[in-house]
């Protein structure tokens, strides 16, 4: 009888170890969407962009997870061009996203 339930046990040890396993792994991938989502949504309320006009070229910097990623604008019609940039910039962030989840 006893040999039964250590084995019982045992296997029962082993799905709850896999149940730990998988549930840091699903708590790291949260906290990794929830770092995007925030960047994200501080890059679309205008927060995490500059724009420094310069006397030979206007630059766009972009602050993204704690890096600063820069683009060269045109001296005329640089909103329009900064727009699309950071257009692009969030469209690779969810390209990037959604090719990662259809690998799985």
């Amino acid at each position: 009888m006893s040999n039964k339930w250590d084995k019982r046990l045992n296997k029962w040890e082993k799905y709850i170890s896999e149940m730990e396993k998988l549930i840091s792994e699903i708590t790291e991938e949260l906290d990794e969407y929830k770092e995007k989502y925030r960047g994200v949504k501080r890059l679309i309320d205008g927060k995490n962009f500059h724009i420094i006009l310069g006397s030979r070229q206007n630059r766009l910097k972009i602050n993204w997870r704690g890096k600063s990623f820069w683009f060269h604008l045109p001296h005329h019609n640089y909103d329009k061009v900064s727009r699309n940039k950071i257009n692009e910039f969030i469209d690779n962030i969810f390209l990037r996203d959604k090719v990662k989840h259809t690998l799985r």
